[in-house]
C-alpha cells in the first residue's frame, strides 16, 4: 500500500522529537508503582513518577511527555546496570554516553535524549531532591554543533524544548521576583518579540474570562519589509501561560504598598519596570535577559538558531497541520502566512544543514 506523503504544511514533526529506539511511557503507569521512602533517597527509578508529575505541570504536548518519559525510562534503566544507585551517583560519562546515540537521526535523537536527562535534574532540583548543578548541563548533544557567536536563522523550538524552559522559567527566581523570568517566557511563547513582550500593559491581560488572553501591539516596519511587518493581534494563553500571568499579578498585587501607584495599575508593564519609555531599547533588553535567565538554567543557549525567536515561532507552529491551519498559526504570529512556512522552514532546515555538517 502507497503510503500518503507528508503534507507540508504540518509542523508536527518538527516540534515532537521521538527517539524511534525506544517506545514512550504514558505517565499514569508509573503511578500504579510509587514508593515515597524510596523516592526521598532520590532513587533512579522511584523518583520517575515524580519527576513525570512534575514535567505534566509544564508540558505543552502530551505526546512529547511520553516520548520524554519512555527516553527517562532507558536512561535509568542504562544508569542502573551501570552500577547507580541514585540521582547523585550517575557520572557525567554516562550521561554523555548515553546522549550520544548513534543512527541516522542521531541530531534530533541526541537532543531529545539530553533534554530529557536535564529536565529530570532539573525536577529533581524543583522538588528538593537534587541540590547541586545538573550534571547534564554543558553535554553537548552533537560535539561540536553548538552555537558560538553565529546564531544563524532562527528555528522553532520543540515541544521537548519548551518543557524544560518552563520548568527552567520557575527554578529562575531571584529575591526580588519570583514569576518574573516565567511570565517573560509565558509572553514570549504566547508569539510575542521581545520587543512586543514589555509593550504589555496589565490592561491588556484577560487572565480571568473563559478564554484567557492576551493583546499583542505588533510592529510596523520601517522598510516596508512584508516580512518584518506584525500585525497587533489577540492571542489566547493556553493554561501555563495563563496561570504563571496570574501568579505574577498575585506577587506584585503583595508587594503593593499604601499610597503608591499599584504596580499591577492596568496603564503599567506586565515585565518592564524601568524608567525609559516602553519603545527603548532598555525594555527589550530587560525582557529578553528575563528569558535568557530561563534559556540558562535549561541549558539551551548555546543551541543552533534558538533564541526569544524560537518561542515566538512556536507559538504558531504549534497550531499549523495542514494548510487551514498554516493560516491560524500566521495569525497568531501577525504575519502572512507564506511568510510564517518561510521562516519555520528556512530556520528548521539551516539547523539540518548544520546538523549534518
Amino acid at each position: 500500500m502507497l503510503q500518503a506523503a507528508a503534507d507540508r504544511y504540518d509542523y508536527t514533526p518538527l516540534l515532537r522529537r521521538t527517539d524511534p529506539t525506544i517506545a514512550p511511557l504514558i505517565p499514569i503507569d508509573l503511578v500504579q508503582a510509587v514508593d515515597v521512602a524510596a523516592e526521598m533517597t532520590g532513587d533512579l527509578t522511584a523518583t520517575l513518577p515524580l519527576i513525570a508529575d512534575i514535567w505534566q505541570q509544564v508540558s505543552p504536548d502530551l505526546d512529547t511527555t511520553a516520548n520524554m518519559l519512555g527516553v527517562l525510562a532507558a536512561f535509568t534503566t542504562t544508569a542502573t546496570a551501570a552500577g547507580a544507585t541514585a540521582w547523585h551517583d550517575v557520572p557525567t560519562e554516562l550521561i554523555a554516553e548515553f546522549i550520544h546515540a548513534p543512527g541516522p537521526s542521531a541530531g534530533d535523537v541526541c537532543r531529545l535524549r539530553k533534554n530529557v536527562v536535564h529536565g529530570a535534574y532539573l525536577a529533581l532540583y524543583d522538588a528538593g531532591l537534587f541540590d547541586v548543578v545538573s550534571p547534564a548541563a554543558g553535554v553537548d548533544p552533537v560535539p561540536g554543533q553548538v552555537r558560538t557567536d553565529d546564531r544563524g536563522s532562527v528555528r522553532t523550538a520543540t515541544h521537548d524544548e519548551m518543557l524544560i524552559l518552563r520548568l527552567a522559567s520557575r527554578l529562575a527566581v531571584s529575591s526580588r521576583a519570583v514569576h518574573l523570568s516565567a511570565a517573560a517566557v509565558a509572553i514570549c511563547s504566547a508569539s510575542a518579540t521581545t520587543t512586543e513582550a514589555p509593550q504589555v500593559l496589565w490592561g491588556h491581560a484577560d487572565l480571568t474570562g473563559d478564554a484567557r488572553q492576551l493583546a499583542l501591539a505588533g510592529s510596523p516596519s520601517a522598510t516596508n519589509d512584508d516580512e518584518a511587518r506584525i500585525e497587533a493581534r489577540i492571542v489566547t494563553l493556553d493554561p501555563w501561560e495563563a496561570e504563571v500571568l496570574t501568579d505574577w499579578h498575585t506577587e506584585l498585587q503583595a508587594k503593593d504598598k499604601p499610597g503608591k501607584t499599584s504596580r499591577v495599575a492596568p496603564a503599567t508593564s506586565v515585565l518592564y519596570t524601568g524608567k525609559q519609555a516602553l519603545d527603548s531599547n532598555s525594555a527589550h533588553v530587560g525582557a529578553d535577559q528575563q528569558v535568557r535567565k530561563a534559556f540558562a538554567i535549561a541549558d539551551l543557549g548555546r543551541e543552533l538558531g534558538f533564541s526569544a525567536g524560537s518561542l515566538r515561532l512556536w507559538a504558531a507552529a504549534r497550531h499549523v497541520t495542514s494548510f487551514a491551519t498554516l493560516i491560524t498559526g500566521a495569525t497568531i504570529a501577525g504575519i502572512d502566512p507564506f511568510t510564517l512556512h518561510r521562516q519555520v522552514t528556512r530556520g528548521n532546515d539551516h539547523g539540518r544543514a548544520r546538523t549534518r555538517a
